[in-house]
């Protein structure tokens, strides 16, 4: 991926340059650096100080597919890719100020997206689930239940390890609940339904596919 996206610096500490075969390692970037912020203007960049106006087709940022057929490839997501997506969802799955969205996807992959910028947007309220809440069943439903989560996805492996929150009398907050990223088995999609205690979705299509 390095050799593909070619980066000019990193952020916040260099790679190891044995990540970079074969060119200069990446140089690192970093507000440590003394008096870096102290030389930057305290005003918002003017379009005639970028190399063009800003646009909804920038980029806002570059995620790579898993690679398993093959090479990782390079997906570019714009700001108005980004801003069509959160707006479908707060469209079809509503969020307000009172909601809990839960964030426990790592942010390389793509369906991550929404759970950041969904809350963000809908001034709803983003929890970031500790590393090692997101890895145990049993902490991530403590965790889901502290917290008051409304909305949470999962992938089904997990939502089938974590169904002490699905079962019929369960205690819990959710309102909206996606399953996506693998296969779902039947049984498991009619155990989750039948407790009929909130919406819930069966995510079909890639996140980056709807947001172009």
């Amino acid at each position: 991926m390095l050799a593909d996206a070619k980066p000019v610096c990193s952020s916040p500490a260099a790679p190891s340059p044995r990540a970079c075969p074969g060119r200069p390692a990446p140089r690192p970037r970093s507000s440590r650096h003394p008096g870096a912020l102290a030389r930057q203007p305290d005003t918002d960049p003017r379009d005639q100080e970028r190399t063009a106006p800003l646009s909804p087709l920038n980029p806002a940022y570059v995620i790579y597919t898993s690679g398993s057929t093959g090479i990782p490839k390079a997906v570019v997501v714009s700001h108005g890719g980004i801003v069509n997506h959160m707006l479908w969802m707060m469209s079809e799955y509503p969020v307000s100020e009172e909601d809990q969205v839960l964030s426990r996807t790592s942010v390389s992959f793509d369906a991550a997206g929404w759970e950041i910028w969904l809350p963000l947007l809908s001034g709803s309220t983003l929890n970031v689930a500790p590393a090692h809440v997101t890895r145990d069943p049993q902490q991530l439903i403590d965790y889901i239940r502290h917290q008051g989560i409304t909305v949470a996805q999962f992938v089904p492996s997990m939502l089938a390890a974590t169904s002490e929150l699905t079962g019929t009398g369960a205690t819990h907050s959710l309102k909206h609940l996606f399953a996506g990223g693998e296969a779902l088995a039947s049984a498991l999609a009619r155990d989750v339904t039948s407790a009929g205690t909130f919406n819930w979705s069966i995510s079909t299509v890639r996140p980056r596919q709807p947001s172009r």
